[in-house]
C-alpha cells in the first residue's frame, strides 16, 4: 500500500513553527506528501479593528520572499510534493470575483517561483468548501493509500472524525513549543500588522530562508 502524508492549514503567513510541521511531513517515510494550504483572504480582528491578510499578499510574499531564498530546500526527483493552493467558489466568482485576474498572475508566479525547490507540483483548485473537505474527499476516493496527516496537537479534535471514519487514515500530531517552534500565524500577522512592525522580530518568527522582511509587511499592508 502506498504512503502519502497531508498538511493542511491556511498560513498568513507562513511561520517558521508552519515551516516545521511541513519539513516533517517532506522528510518522513511517506512516497508522497501533499500541501493543501487556503488561498482566499483571512479576515481577523487586532485591538478591535478589522484586517484582511489578503490571496495577493499571500501568492506574492510566497513567491517573492520564501521561495527565491531557498525555502523547502533544493528541487529533489525522489519524493514528489504537491502544493495546493485553495480557493472556494464563493471566493472566486462573488467575492474576490473582480481580483481573480490578479490572483491568477500572482498564482502564475508562484509555479515560477517553486522550480528550483522540493515543491514537484503546484495546483489551484476551486472548492465547494474549504481545504479539508478536498483532504477528505482525496482520502475516501482513494482507499488503497494510507494517508497521514501532519498536525498540531491543538488540531486533534478538528481531525479526529476523519481519522474514525477511515481506516486509511493517521495522524502524527505535534506539540507547539515541543516538536515545533512556538510561533503561529497570529503571531507573526499581530507584528505585521501594528503601527509599528518590529523587522527582527518578525525575522525570528519567519522561516530563516526568508528574504526582505520590511517587503512582506509592505505586501501584506498594500493589498489589505
Amino acid at each position: 500500500m502506498s504512503k502519502e502524508s497531508m498538511v493542511i492549514g491556511a498560513m498568513k503567513p507562513l511561520t517558521r513553527g508552519h515551516e516545521q510541521l511541513i519539513l516533517k511531513a517532506i522528510h518522513s517515510n511517506d512516497d508522497h506528501t501533499h500541501l493543501f494550504l487556503s488561498g482566499q483572504d483571512r479576515i481577523f480582528k487586532i485591538n478591535g479593528k478589522k484586517i484582511k491578510a489578503s490571496t495577493e499578499a499571500f501568492l506574492s510574499t510566497l513567491a517573492r520572499n520564501y521561495f527565491p531564498g531557498g525555502f523547502l530546500g533544493k528541487k529533489t526527483t525522489s519524493k514528489p510534493v504537491t502544493l495546493n493552493i485553495t480557493l472556494s467558489e464563493k471566493f472566486t466568482t462573488k467575492d474576490a470575483k473582480s481580483r481573480m485576474p490578479r490572483i491568477l498572475k500572482l498564482f502564475e508566479n508562484l509555479k515560477l517561483a517553486t522550480q528550483t525547490s522540493c515543491i514537484s507540483t503546484v495546483n489551484l483548485l476551486t472548492l465547494k468548501s474549504g481545504p479539508i473537505n478536498i483532504a477528505y474527499d482525496t482520502i475516501e476516493e482513494n482507499q488503497k493509500i494510507q494517508y497521514t496527516i501532519h498536525s498540531g496537537k491543538d488540531d486533534e479534535k478538528k481531525y479526529q472524525s476523519m481519522i474514525d471514519n477511515f481506516p486509511n487514515l493517521s495522524a502524527k500530531f505535534y506539540k507547539r513549543g515541543g516538536d515545533t517552534m512556538l510561533v503561529s500565524g497570529t503571531d507573526a500577522r499581530s507584528v505585521i500588522f501594528s503601527d509599528s512592525p518590529n523587522l527582527q522580530l518578525l525575522k525570528n518568527m519567519l522561516p530563516e530562508t526568508v528574504i526582505n522582511h520590511k517587503q512582506i509587511v509592505d505586501l501584506y499592508l498594500q493589498y489589505m
